[in-house]
C-alpha cells in the first residue's frame, strides 16, 4: 500500500511539473489597441453607419421587389 501512495505521488509530481512547463511553440499575445485608436474606431464607426443603413435598405428593398415579381410569376 505504502509503495503504491508512493507511487501515486511520484507520478503526480511529474504530471504537474509537465502541465507548468511553458511551451515553446505559443504564439505572444499580440498588444491591445490604445483608447486613442479605439475611439477613433468607434467615431468612424459612427459617422459611417448612416450611409451603410441607407444602403443595406435599399438593398432590402429591392430583394422584396424581386421576390414579389418572382411570386407573382409563378402564380401565373
Amino acid at each position: 500500500m505504502r509503495k503504491t501512495l508512493a507511487f501515486a505521488l511520484i507520478v503526480m509530481f511529474f504530471l504537474g511539473l509537465q502541465a507548468c512547463k511553458k511551451k515553446q511553440d505559443e504564439k505572444p499575445v499580440p498588444a491591445a489597441p490604445s483608447s486613442a485608436e479605439i475611439i477613433k474606431n468607434y467615431a468612424d464607426t459612427l459617422t459611417t453607419a448612416q450611409d451603410k443603413a441607407r444602403a443595406a435598405a435599399d438593398k432590402a428593398e429591392g430583394r422584396v421587389e424581386q421576390e414579389e415579381k418572382a411570386i407573382k410569376e409563378l402564380e401565373n
